[in-house]
Order: C-alpha cells, then sequence, then structure tokens
C-alpha cells in the first residue's frame, strides 16, 4: 500500500494520469482530502478539450477520476464547471462516463 500522505497534491493528481484506469481508491481518497488545495488544477483538467477527444495513453480516464473527486469533495460550487462537461461527454461518446454523471451531481449536492 502506497503511503500518499507524503505526496504532494500536484504529485498525486499527476499519478491518476500515470495509474490510468488502475488508480487506487487510496488515492483518490487522498487527492478528496486534499479539497481546495487540489481544486485549481482539478477544475484546468475538467475544462480541457483534449481529455475528452484527443486524450491518449490512458488520459481518457482522468475525467472520470476528476469527477469522482469533485462529487466526493461535495462542493456545490463546482457545479457550474460539471455540467458544461455533459455535452463533450457525450460528442465523446464515453458510455462509462454518461452513465454516472448523476453520481457526480449527488455529491454535490444535487
Amino acid at each position: 500500500m502506497t503511503d500518499y500522505q507524503s505526496v504532494t497534491t500536484d504529485a498525486l493528481i499527476d499519478l491518476l494520469f500515470t495509474e490510468e484506469d488502475r488508480g487506487s481508491a487510496g488515492l483518490i481518497e487522498m487527492i478528496v482530502r486534499r479539497g481546495s488545495e487540489a481544486l485549481p488544477r482539478l477544475l484546468d483538467i475538467l475544462r480541457c478539450d483534449d481529455y475528452w477527444y484527443e486524450g491518449q495513453h490512458g488520459e481518457f480516464w482522468i475525467e472520470l477520476h476528476v469527477v469522482t473527486i469533485l462529487s466526493r469533495q461535495g462542493d456545490p460550487s463546482v457545479l457550474p464547471h460539471l455540467v458544461p462537461r455533459i455535452l463533450p461527454s457525450c460528442y465523446a461518446d464515453y458510455q462509462w462516463h454518461i452513465a454516472r454523471w448523476q453520481d457526480g451531481f449527488a455529491g454535490c449536492g444535487m
């Protein structure tokens, strides 16, 4: 088991890219705990169309990780950032992501 406690927030987020769909629940949880410290970078990733349309080498998983983390943080102020990403997930035909939007919004109080 990896000790994520001593890893910087940016390095944790970098791990989301390198671990792709194998990112552990522990990694996700540690980023959730970082709260507002992780928020600016998570929102930048969320808004980046390249990850929706041109993601290579596992980057397509990053959006699912980010939405999961943001919803687990439970901050309703992220909703204006999440809602515009619904259509890109549909256009990219990310069925695995489309099916999880309701969980993402529920975590933010919708």
